[in-house]
């Protein structure tokens, strides 16, 4: 009776081991996935704020009220200050 106790408390100590082992495993995936998607998650911030800036940058407004006489460059050209 005895032994018949002691395997049964091993298979159940292993099982549990087991259990602890995977749960662990899990875990450090989920840190893993955690870090995956923080770091998507920065990179499209950084994507968006740079693409903000090349739209603010498209636009050229004046201080003032004018009236365009002239245009020197089209649609599309890059010009410099």
């Amino acid at each position: 009776m005895q032994d018949q106790s002691d395997k049964q408390y091993q298979i159940a100590e292993e099982q549990y081991k087991e259990a602890e082992n995977a749960l662990a495993m899990l875990q450090a995936q989920k840190e893993s996935q955690l870090a995956q998607i923080h770091t998507q998650k920065t990179a499209s911030l950084a994507q968006r704020n740079s693409a903000l800036v090349q739209k603010n940058n498209a636009r050229i407004t004046a201080p003032f009220d004018a009236v365009i006489l002239e245009k020197f460059v089209e649609i599309g050209q890059l010009v410099a200050p």
